[in-house]
């Protein structure tokens, strides 16, 4: 008996999260997709506590 394990289609089914960053080429591109769903991030935390 042999079990096949596809971590991508894992990630895509178990973690939306990790598949709305998957694509991003750089931290940037992917605190704005988190952004576009929504997601606060420490990122945005960091920069406001910064700009303080």
């Amino acid at each position: 008996l042999t079990f096949f394990f596809d971590p991508l289609r894992t990630v895509e089914a178990a973690a939306p999260l990790a598949t709305a960053v998957l694509p991003a080429g750089s931290l940037e591109e992917a605190h704005e997709a988190l952004l576009g769903l929504g997601v606060s991030t420490e990122l945005e935390l960091e920069r406001a506590r910064a700009a303080e």
